[in-house]
């Protein structure tokens, strides 16, 4: 995504990092509706972090905890205790969608809770930003998210054997924390692209192998 992108305004990562920081955006007026989708994600992993799965994700990254890798420890729902950001997200993120009763994006074919609220939680606590703030980084994951596996008709992969939350969802992870980070346009085009780099390949609509994401 990127290389072969270059409608509109710019280059196609650069107008989502654009998505994700516009100053003139009416952020207020997602409130409610982010608001609903924390409370509703997080209930996901309160019930999730009992799962088995959970259980045992948590144990093995138990092993590998070491306070002392950089910019840890962080606090995720399941690792109350502290954790580095990697496995704080992750075990939020497997509680989440465990029980599969995370929203639904129909359009996107995407669960955009799973990725993006544990992800502007988790940096959002680490950072003590406002209740508002932290809702305008779950709007902006979800525009980014949503927008990105739209275009590549993300609701036709599934006949592909592609997981389209997996397959786009670190873009609406990296939106949500960039803008918490309040990066600049080239840093949080530059985290876009890296968050890009584990898409794979397919192109926009049809979902074909052809375009390098």
């Amino acid at each position: 995504m990127g290389t072969d992108q270059h409608d509109g305004d710019g280059p196609y990562l650069r107008r989502l990092a654009r998505l994700a920081q516009d100053p003139h955006r009416e952020t207020g007026r997602w409130h409610p509706r982010a608001m609903a989708e924390v409370i509703d994600a997080v209930g996901c992993v309160l019930r999730g972090a009992s799962h088995p799965m959970v259980r045992r994700v948590a144990a093995g990254l138990a092993g590998q905890h070491d306070g002392h890798r950089p910019g840890g420890p962080f606090r995720g729902l399941v690792t109350p205790a502290g954790a580095p950001l990697d496995q704080a997200v992750l075990l939020d993120s497997l509680a989440c969608h465990v029980d599969e009763f995370d929203s639904l994006h129909p359009a996107s074919a995407t669960v955009p809770a799973a990725v993006v609220v544990p992800t502007a939680l988790v940096v959002a606590a680490s950072l003590g930003a406002s209740g508002p703030r932290l809702l305008d980084a779950v709007g902006y994951g979800y525009d980014v998210l949503t927008s990105v596996a739209q275009r590549f008709g993300a609701a036709g992969l599934y006949a592909r054997s592609w997981w389209p939350t997996s397959t786009f969802g670190a873009l609406g992870a990296a939106a949500a924390a960039g803008h918490l980070l309040a990066l600049d346009d080239d840093a949080l085009t530059h985290a876009l692209g890296i968050a890009a780099s584990a898409a794979g390949a397919c192109s926009p609509a049809t979902g074909s192998a052809r375009a390098t994401i």
